[in-house]
Parts: C-alpha cells; sequence; structure tokens
C-alpha cells in the first residue's frame, strides 16, 4: 500500500542520515567492520560499548567478565564508573590510555587484564600507559613484594592503597609527586625509597603499621599526615626537605632523624 511504500522510504532515509553521521551501537563485544569512528545517539541495551571517534565512552552491562573491543583506544573518564558487576576488565590491544575516574566505583573489581601485543603493558602488578609513563591501574593482588616502579614512570594516576603483598617500594627518580593516600594501609609494607619524588601528598603512607625505614630522596615537601599513624617507623632521611606540614609523622616511633641541611620550617605537632 501507498502507506507502507511511505513508512519504507521515511525508514531507509532515517538508515542513510544515520549512517551520514556514522550512528551505531556495539552489542556482545563486537565491533561492526571500519566503524571506529562511528558513535550511536541510541539508548544502549545491556552488555553495549558505546564508542566514538575511538574512546569508549560509556558500557551498559553485568558482566562479571569484560573485553573492551578491538577498535576503542581510549577508556574515558567515568566509561565504566559505578559498575559493581565486573570482576576482570580485558584491555584489547587497541587500548593506549585509560583516563582519570574511568574505574571509579567499580567495587568488585579484581583485575585489569593487558591485550598481547598491545599498547599498553602490564608487569610486577602495575598496568602502565602506552608511553610508559604513568600508573594507570595497580593489580594489587599481584604486586611484587619488593616492587620497583621502572624509570621513565611520570605519574600516579592508580593508587596502591591497601595493597598487602608490598613489603618494599623504590620510587624512580622520573617521579616528582606522589599522590594522596598512594600508599595509604600497606599493612606489610617496611621500606620506603622516594627517589626523585619533590611532593608527598596527604596521607601517602599513613597507617603502614610495619613501616620502619623511609629515604625522602630528593622530596622537598612532606604533606599532612603523610606517615601519620605508622607507628614502626624509626629511621628516615630527609636530605633536601624544606618544609613538614602539620602532623606529618604523628603517631610514629621516630628515633633517628637525618634532617639535611635545607629544611626551613617545621609545622606544629609534625
Amino acid at each position: 500500500t501507498r502507506r507502507l511504500r511511505t513508512l519504507l522510504i521515511a525508514a531507509v532515509l532515517l538508515i542513510l542520515s544515520a549512517a551520514a553521521i556514522g550512528v551505531y551501537y556495539i552489542a556482545d563485544g563486537v565491533l561492526p567492520p571500519d566503524t571506529a569512528n562511528e558513535t550511536t545517539t541510541d539508548l544502549p541495551p545491556e552488555g553495549v560499548f558505546i564508542i566514538e571517534n575511538g574512546i569508549l565512552l560509556s558500557y551498559s552491562g553485568n558482566e562479571t567478565e569484560v573485553t573492551v573491543p578491538e577498535g576503542g583506544t581510549t577508556i574515558a573518564a567515568n566509561a565504566f564508573s559505578g559498575n559493581t558487576s565486573i570482576k576482570i576488565l580485558t584491555l584489547s590491544s587497541t587500548v593506549a590510555d585509560l583516563e582519570d575516574g574511568c574505574l571509579l566505583g567499580c567495587e568488585a573489581l579484581e583485575e585489569v587484564r593487558v591485550a598481547d601485543g598491545g599498547a599498553i603493558s602490564s608487569s610486577a602488578g602495575l598496568v602502565l600507559s602506552a608511553d610508559g609513563k604513568s600508573v594507570i591501574y595497580v593489580n594489587k593482588a599481584e604486586v611484587a613484594e619488593h616492587l620497583v616502579i621502572p624509570e621513565g614512570v611520570e605519574s600516579l594516576k592508580a593508587l596502591f592503597a591497601g595493597c598487602k603483598t608490598l613489603i618494599s617500594v623504590k620510587l624512580p627518580m622520573s617521579l616528582s609527586e606522589i599522590p594522596e593516600r598512594a600508599f595509604a594501609d600497606c599493612e606489610n609494607l617496611e621500606k620506603a625509597e622516594l627517589g626523585g619524588v619533590r611532593l608527598i601528598g596527604k596521607e601517602a603512607f599513613s597507617s603502614c603499621f610495619k613501616l620502619s625505614y623511609v629515604d625522602l630522596g630528593e622530596t622537598r615537601n612532606v604533606s599532612s599526615l603523610a606517615f601519620s599513624d605508622c607507628n614502626a617507623l624509626s629511621e628516615v632521611k630527609m636530605t633536601y626537605v624544606t618544609r613538614i606540614y602539620d602532623r606529618a609523622f604523628a603517631n610514629c616511633g621516630l628515633k633517628q632523624v637525618d634532617f639535611g641541611k635545607r629544611l626551613t620550617r617545621i609545622d606544629q605537632l609534625a
């Protein structure tokens, strides 16, 4: 009939217009060929990835094991945030970057795996960015007992907080800052050598109850509560430190401190 013909023509035109602006969605982890630069405006069904220009914008699903499709190059901030089902996330070989917050609130997540031959690498429990300059995820159950973070790493986008395997850590000269709570609650950590770090963030090593020795390396500033409640901490070497903020070493059992010659200010109750 004329009405049916009209509806069919309208449907074809809609599909063509959608293709012209690159509209699609990926279902069940299948990426259609030659669609890496396309996107979707539809509401995604369960188990769907939304990818636009190679950026994985969101995932909708409740699977426990999820693999990012080939073609996605960047995991956008909040792409998986709040997902409480995923236990194992595998990054395909095309993924080169994870934006901050992309895994925020993934409470069930136990492991991030990296596909062989991909841009991102994984070693000793650390998932490194494609350029090797950032630790973008920490598989805490796989972290080496005596961890040496490689030279070239410039930032810690992922935290080691609560890691139970870590006994000692040595940071590279290329790393300039330790984020807040980066190593907090590492209950078996005994020794830390901080290399080229200039700033230690708030509560960075708080409640590391077995931590007994710290070499602050080139650190200039020790933030508030950085080593608070490190009950076993007895020796600290701080050759280049210029300022120690309030309660930085609160509730520590310090017996030997080498302040160096550059210290200019110690805040109250430090």
